[in-house]
C-alpha cells in the first residue's frame, strides 16, 4: 500500500454483509471494517464491488488490500490468504411459526418429532448437519436458494427452515415475517465436532504488519462492544460475537 493511497476493500454485495443504504455501501463487514480502520487513524477507503468468488484473486493480484465481505475462516483459504481474528461465528437457527407448535429449536428436537417436516437450501451445510442428528430423509425438503425454502414455510409445506443464524436473524428484520419467529441459535455437531464457521477480514499473505496492527484494534473493540453494536443493525448478535471472542485465525488455520 502506497503512502497517501486509499485502503481498497474488496466487497461482494451478499446481504447482511454488504449492503446499499442510500446509495452507500453498509452492512456488517463494513460498518466493522471502517471502525477498526478509524482506530489505526486510516479514513481514506475506498469500497471495491468484486463477486464474492473473485475476491481472493483480487487481493493475490494487488488489485485490493483486504477483503471484507463476511468471509469464514478455512484451512484451503488460509494456505493462500491470512485472515484477521474472527470478529462473529456462524451457527444455525430454524425459522417456525410464531408460537412455535411443535416446539422445536435444533435439528436434533425435529429427529425426535417424526411429523416435523424440515427444509433447507440444496448443497449446504444443513444437510449433513441434520442427518448427524437423526432427521430422516422423510423429514427433509430440499430447495434451490432461500427465497423457495422461504416461499415453502409460509406456504405450510415445511415446519421449519434451517440456514445460517446470521440469515434467519436478517430474514426475520424484513417484511412479511409477521407469523413466524426463531426458537434462537444452536450449534450442530458431527461426529461430536461443534459445526461453526468464523468470519474475518481477509489480507495478503505479504501484508502480515498491516494484518497484526488490524488485529490488535479488532480485539480491543470485540471486548469492548464496539463490534457488537457496529453490526447489530444487520443481524449479528452478541451471542454470535461472543462464540469468537477467544478464537485466533492461526487457530483455524491449524485445522
Amino acid at each position: 500500500m502506497a503512502a497517501g493511497e486509499p485502503i481498497r476493500i474488496g466487497a461482494a454485495n451478499i446481504a447482511p454483509h454488504v449492503v446499499l443504504r442510500d446509495g452507500a455501501e453498509s452492512g456488517e463487514s463494513i460498518e466493522v471494517v471502517r471502525r477498526v480502520l478509524a482506530g489505526l487513524d486510516i479514513d481514506n477507503v475506498e469500497i471495491v464491488s468484486i463477486d464474492f468468488g473473485g475476491l481472493i484473486p483480487a487481493l493475490q493480484a494487488g488489485r485490493i488490500d483486504m477483503i471484507a465481505s463476511g468471509m469464514s475462516i478455512t484451512p484451503p483459504r488460509c494456505e493462500v490468504i491470512s485472515f484477521s481474528d474472527p470478529y462473529y461465528a456462524k451457527s444455525e437457527a430454524l425459522i417456525v411459526a410464531k408460537g412455535n407448535p411443535l416446539n422445536i429449536a435444533s435439528f436434533a428436537d425435529i429427529a425426535a418429532t417424526p411429523s416435523a417436516r424440515l427444509g433447507f437450501v440444496l448443497g449446504g451445510t444443513e444437510g449433513p448437519q441434520s442427518a448427524a442428528a437423526g432427521v430422516t430423509e422423510s423429514q427433509i425438503s430440499n430447495y434451490p436458494d432461500s427465497a423457495t425454502l422461504a416461499d415453502a414455510l409460509k406456504a405450510g409445506r415445511i415446519d421449519a427452515l434451517a440456514l445460517p443464524d446470521l440469515q434467519v436473524n436478517w430474514l426475520l428484520m424484513q417484511d412479511g415475517w409477521d407469523n413466524f419467529e426463531t426458537p434462537g441459535p444452536f450449534i450442530p455437531q458431527i461426529d461430536g465436532q461443534d459445526q461453526i464457521l468464523y468470519t474475518a477480514f481477509g489480507f495478503s499473505q505479504a501484508d502480515a504488519e498491516f494484518r497484526d496492527e488490524f488485529n490488535a484494534v479488532l480485539d480491543t473493540m470485540k471486548n469492548d462492544g464496539t463490534v457488537a453494536a457496529a453490526a447489530a443493525p444487520f443481524a449479528v448478535t452478541q451471542f454470535a460475537v461472543n462464540l469468537a471472542k477467544d478464537t485466533h485465525w492461526t487457530d483455524i488455520c491449524a485445522q
